[in-house]
């Protein structure tokens, strides 16, 4: 079975939807699942390069172009959403013509889902549609994407419960529509099993004087750029609060919440696991 995935960014560039089409495509290549993903050249990537073979089974088509960057203006977001859609369309039917085939996965934003949909019309091949999220710099585009994209699409992966909401009150596709959260991986980062190695991360982290070693302490691990994931802390911030004010016999419990936020590129070294 040949499955082709179609994303505007994949890892290394930054970003969920880069690293998880990277990651999926990794992990679901075998020995009767070939997959062939497109995307734009990553930022990272100096010397331009038309495709890797990443392993036997997993193969990357790069665009001969980067992705817009987050404060990219509207100008310059519609000639990339021209040349990504003309490229990437007739990459795809360049590689249907020499290996048929089977299915088309498409990740949000704008424009994989229209390459698939059009690819659809005309030589009836099913895609998968995974939305992200609904952060998108010009919001109208998002309505646009789910009118046409979504309606057509087998099935539609949501990583929001509030995207469902939006998208059954369009249509009638509750059957079509699976909710996978996104999640982390705890064995990517550092976990301090003792009080000496809580100490010592807590020094490193300079905060010895508003963290103690007895503290509990939950931690929020995120990609945090700022343009794109700022509603997410918010919203987890507000999750909290709201968590605390139906919780009775804190009243003296000292409670204090830190956001750490570092620059894109950066990655979070360090996971308390206080009992």
């Amino acid at each position: 079975m040949n499955l082709v995935r179609i994303t505007t960014r994949i890892y290394p560039d930054l970003g969920g939807p880069a690293n998880h089409a990277y990651h999926l495509s990794k992990f679901s290549a075998n020995s009767s699942l070939c997959i062939i993903a497109i995307s734009c050249l990553p930022q990272s990537m100096k010397k331009k390069i038309k495709e890797q073979n990443i392993d036997e089974n997993f193969k990357i088509i790069y665009l001969p172009f980067n992705a817009p960057k987050l404060n990219a203006n509207f100008v310059q977001y519609l000639i990339f959403f021209l040349k990504f859609f003309t490229y990437g369309l007739f990459t795809l039917i360049r590689i249907h013509k020499k290996e048929k085939i089977d299915l088309v996965h498409v990740h949000t934003p704008a424009p994989s889902g229209y390459i698939a949909f059009i690819f659809k019309l005309f030589f009836k091949v099913p895609y998968i549609y995974t939305i992200h999220g609904m952060d998108y710099n010009f919001p109208f585009l998002f309505s646009a994407e789910i009118k046409i994209v979504a309606q057509y699409a087998k099935n539609i992966i949501i990583i929001s419960r509030k995207i469902r909401k939006i998208l059954l009150k369009t249509f009638k596709i509750e059957k079509r529509i699976h909710w996978i959260p996104n999640g982390v991986n705890p064995n990517s980062y550092y976990h301090a099993t003792s009080k000496q190695q809580r100490v010592g991360i807590i020094r490193h982290l300079t905060l010895r004087d508003k963290i103690d070693q007895d503290d509990f302490i939950i931690i929020y691990i995120g990609y945090m750029i700022f343009e794109q994931k700022d509603r997410g802390m918010i919203d987890f911030m507000k999750a909290f609060k709201n968590f605390f004010d139906q919780i009775k016999g804190l009243e003296d419990e000292r409670w204090v919440f830190y956001v750490g936020m570092m620059r894109t590129g950066n990655k979070l070294k360090y996971h308390l696991v206080l009992n």
